[in-house]
């Protein structure tokens, strides 16, 4: 597929999020800085737990919580499985991302998030660049005032 086209399929989902009353809440970790993958799930488990918890009086409004996760890595798919219920009763769902426009949206802003972080610490890539850039501006400032603005207003937390 040509980069004209996957820009165009990008835009229509970032337009499909800004339409949608949807607001979302990610984080990015640095394997990096958290170098074995029990520091790793520890302090995932403790963002997520804390989150929760800060955000109790909204998910104890529901009836019913059903997480939908497509089982990519299964140290997520536990975390997420057992932080979630040690706080609420929630049920998890096996998905297939492409049945479900949903889970591309939450897809799409946790890349976003990635990307955010990626341009404060390293900087894009070069195909990073080649897509994002258009004729007017560089490839940060239309994350950044293309995309990144519209997410914003879908945040949902602090």
């Amino acid at each position: 597929m040509g980069l004209s086209d996957r820009r165009s399929i990008f835009r229509m989902l970032v337009d499909f999020v800004h339409r949608c009353d949807v607001t979302y809440h990610s984080w990015v970790f640095s394997k990096r800085e958290l170098d074995d993958s029990d520091r790793l799930v520890s302090a995932m488990s403790r963002e997520l737990g804390a989150w929760i918890r800060a955000e109790y009086e909204f998910f104890a409004r529901w009836e019913r919580i059903v997480i939908y996760y497509d089982n990519g890595q299964k140290e997520i798919t536990n975390l997420v499985n057992s932080v979630f219920n040690a706080h609420l009763s929630v049920e998890v769902r096996n998905v297939v991302p492409s049945d479900y426009s949903l889970f591309q949206m939450a897809d799409l802003c946790c890349t976003m998030a990635l990307l955010r972080k990626k341009i404060e610490k390293v900087g894009l890539s070069s195909s990073e660049r080649d897509f994002f850039s258009t004729p007017k501006a560089s490839a940060e400032r239309a994350l950044k005032k293309g995309y990144f603005k519209t997410l914003d207003r879908k945040w949902f937390g602090d």
